[in-house]
């Protein structure tokens, strides 16, 4: 779900043209995986939510609470 709003954001939000066919996709993406998220058993959704606790607070422990970016980039061989 949130790399569906991440991209609505990114295209549609922020975008210097609003176009409708750069919202739809992504909020029909991100309704699906809510209507998947729902349906899941109370076990699932609670080993999710730890799981993206976990990426979250890596997140914030490799940026210094956020502070600076992550380099993504490969090193040269």
């Amino acid at each position: 779900m949130g790399v569906n709003v991440a991209a609505f954001v990114r295209y549609f939000v922020r975008a210097d043209e609003k176009k409708l066919t750069h919202a739809v996709p992504p909020l029909l993406g991100a309704l699906i995986c809510l209507g998947i998220w729902l349906s899941l058993e109370t076990p699932a959704k609670v080993v999710g939510g730890l799981w993206l606790a976990l990426g979250i607070a890596y997140g914030a422990w490799k940026t210094s609470g956020f502070k600076r970016s992550i380099n993504f980039e490969v090193p040269a061989e």
